[in-house]
């Protein structure tokens, strides 16, 4: 049992629950395990004593949404595999993706300055789209599509997940579920049960326009704001905010932020026809159109990304957005909004709370975003810690040696690092010191840095504000056929760890992989054979210690994926 949660530790249904993964609203996802058939899960977890809702109808709002993904059978949305409760708390356990969520991508993206290349923006159009097809065909309407309610796996695959608002269109809406402010269509702004399949595209269509401008068209500190923005106000045109933008794309990016549903696309389909037409007109991409209906774009080849959809967000996109075009306000759109302002009077004196959720940021996970989200594929995972660009669940046997590995036993010689950022899959080991840091005020006493780990790497992070000492660490994790062991003087670098800086080592699946995106400076990192995986193990009891002169400092759980290490 975990100390600070109750629930890790613990048996819901077929799963142990192993970490916390994360949080948003009042759900929180945890990694699971099933014994039986030996496989991870995404398992959603609400407290119905946190809900302002009456138990029995919160509980039919979450079964709902398991019914709702269950009837769903599709490559481009998530799967579940077991609904149940214990006493008050509702579980729903998911497939567990390898990937993050695209909502971390595009933060990467405003981070660097950079927006996602074109053939990633068509590709998790099409992906989406075609999800939200299959879903509006089994008569189920998502109502919350927004960035972070879309995973990206490792080939660069986007998954549409949580449908915790969705609306069976046979079943009827229950209580007030309202939608996030910044990427709700007007329609269901002014009735969530008034969701059609176009407030959909409309949202995807927000993402759209965040995509390919690296900003929601409608923002502000007031989620009733921008909801009201929402019904009155016509988009920025997307060229005033990114000059690179096609006109061709645009056209069809505005045709999905009309605030008429019969004036959007009819359908998904219709959406990429257009979009792949309009790409393919302005030339700035190749279109791969994938064969057959209804099945999910295959991933493009990274080659087809042009360097020219890879561009700096200069200043100019903060400033003010010229309006073109814009059209009379109807009295009748005033009129809706009148309605809308008199039902959420009504609804607050009733006690009702509309939760406007503001999730352009999107919701806290365990452990700080991954990788530059930039790269075509980034990958970051509903699991613990980081996973890098390219990572995919190991089918590497992990071995044991009878004792810690000696030094350069199993690695190739240095060599530097490759100039590219992509990881490529490979065999050779290589490692590399990338910085030379500068004197550092001694470190002080009782510092702790941290540990971060996955299926493939290991981060070292040093939080604090000043340099730490972390030479002769030795890391070991001994199984019953022995022991498997790394120490820090495989890195090669200077003994002390520079604030905010990390030191890093993975699997010699990959030459190289990036650095997470809270290290200000990666001093070195190391690729390594299974000899050294001293992070991994099948058994999701093991541990590892870290050591130094025969001390140990600290004990970590495998599956916890997180660890902190007191240095001083």
């Amino acid at each position: 049992m975990s100390i600070t949660d109750p629930i890790i530790g613990s048996q819901l249904g077929d799963y142990r629950i192993l970490a916390l993964l994360g949080h948003g609203g009042m759900a929180r996802v945890y990694r699971g395990y099933d014994e039986k058939l030996d496989r991870y899960a995404a398992v959603k977890v609400i407290d119905a004593r946190q809900s302002v809702e009456p138990s029995e109808e919160y509980r039919k709002r979450f079964q709902r949404e398991a019914r709702a993904i269950a009837r769903l059978n599709h490559p481009n949305i998530v799967s579940i595999y077991q609904f149940g409760e214990d006493g008050p708390l509702y579980y729903m356990a998911m497939a567990f993706i390898e990937g993050r969520d695209l909502g971390q991508i595009l933060a990467g993206c405003q981070r660097t300055g950079r927006q996602l290349p074109y053939q990633d923006v068509l590709r998790l159009t099409r992906d989406i789209a075609s999800a939200l097809d299959h879903a509006h065909a089994g008569g189920v309407i998502h109502r919350d599509v927004k960035p972070s309610n879309i995973m990206v796996t490792p080939d660069g695959r986007g998954i549409l997940t949580d449908f915790g608002l969705a609306l069976s269109v046979p079943e009827g809406s229950i209580g007030n579920t309202f939608g996030s402010a910044h990427y709700i269509a007007p329609e269901q702004a002014l009735a969530s049960s008034a969701a059609v399949p176009q407030s959909d595209f409309y949202s995807l269509g927000i993402v759209l326009y965040l995509m390919l401008t690296g900003r929601v068209p409608f923002d502000d500190p007031s989620a009733m704001a921008v909801v009201l923005q929402h019904l009155n106000d016509p988009p920025p045109p997307p060229r005033s905010v990114n000059p690179d933008i096609p006109p061709q794309i645009e056209a069809v990016l505005l045709r999905l932020l009309e605030k008429e549903p019969a004036r959007r696309f009819p359908d998904g389909r219709a959406l990429v026809e257009a979009l792949e037409a309009a790409f393919s007109a302005a030339g700035v991409v190749a279109v791969d159109r994938p064969s057959g209906q209804g099945r999910a774009a295959a991933p493009a080849a990274r080659h087809e990304t042009t360097p020219a959809s890879v561009q700096r967000l200069e200043a100019r996109r903060t400033g003010a957005s010229g309006r073109i075009g814009t059209r009379p306000r109807s009295r009748r759109r005033w009129a809706l909004v009148a309605a809308l302002l008199l039902s959420l009077v009504l609804a607050f004196a009733g006690g009702v709370a509309l939760v406007l959720r503001d999730s352009q940021q999107p919701e806290t996970l365990a452990g700080d975003s991954l990788p530059d989200a930039t790269l075509p594929g980034t990958s970051v995972a509903w699991t613990m810690g980081e996973t890098p660009a390219t990572a995919a669940s190991s089918a590497a046997t992990r071995e044991a040696s009878p004792e810690p590995a000696q030094e350069d036993a199993d690695e190739a010689e240095q060599t530097p690092a490759p100039a590219t950022r992509t990881p490529v899959p490979s065999r050779t080991a290589t490692e590399m010191a990338t910085a030379t840091p500068d004197a550092s005020p001694t470190p002080a006493a009782n510092d702790v840095i941290d540990l971060r780990f996955d299926d493939v790497t290991l981060v070292i992070y040093n939080p604090t504000d000043h340099a730490v000492d972390i030479s002769d660490l030795q890391f070991v994790q001994t199984t019953e056929n022995g022991q498997v062991g790394f120490r820090s003087s495989l890195w090669y670098s200077d003994a002390l760890l520079q604030p905010k800086a990390c030191v890093q080592v993975w699997t010699n699946h990959y030459t190289e992989l990036p650095p997470p995106d809270y290290c200000e400076l990666r001093q070195a990192w190391r690729s390594v054979s299974f000899l050294r995986w001293f992070w991994l193990s099948d058994d999701p009891d093991a541990s590892f210690e870290v050591l130094r002169d025969d001390r140990v400092l600290a004990r970590c759980a495998i599956q916890a994926g997180v660890c902190s290490l007191p240095i001083g």
